[in-house]
């Protein structure tokens, strides 16, 4: 998978405290990544798909800011962080680093399968 780098970043800056926005969303195995942007930098948010989701959730959407509350699951910064194609495993599904792009990968509490709650921190 490769990020599109024509993709408008600059809309978020980093004084937006937690605003991202989503431009990909993309599964494996019952596994969602979310892709976001936020200052330049691309964020994959992993989510698992949540049976427990009540109406104070609403569905994440492409093209749409969001102010997630991420939290590091693993990071590639400073381990062969010039490498593509490497691969964590989560939960079955292998899930790969983009080492181009992304080098990060993140949960958020605020994420349930793709729903997101601005309640939760």
């Amino acid at each position: 998978m490769s990020v599109d780098k024509n993709t408008k970043a600059e809309m978020i800056s980093d004084s937006s405290d937690n605003k991202y926005k989503v431009f990909k969303i993309d599964s494996i195995e019952g596994i969602y990544m979310i892709y976001a942007l936020k200052s330049g930098k691309y964020h994959k948010i992993i989510s698992q798909n949540s049976d427990s989701i009540n109406s104070n959730w609403k569905p994440i959407l492409p093209n749409v800011i969001y102010e997630f509350e991420l939290d590091t699951l693993i990071s590639q910064i400073g381990v062969y962080e010039h490498m593509s194609g490497l691969v964590w495993t989560y939960d079955g599904p292998t899930i790969d680093f983009e080492g181009d792009s992304i080098r990060d990968l993140y949960t958020s509490p605020n994420i349930k399968g793709l729903y997101y709650n601005p309640k939760i921190e």
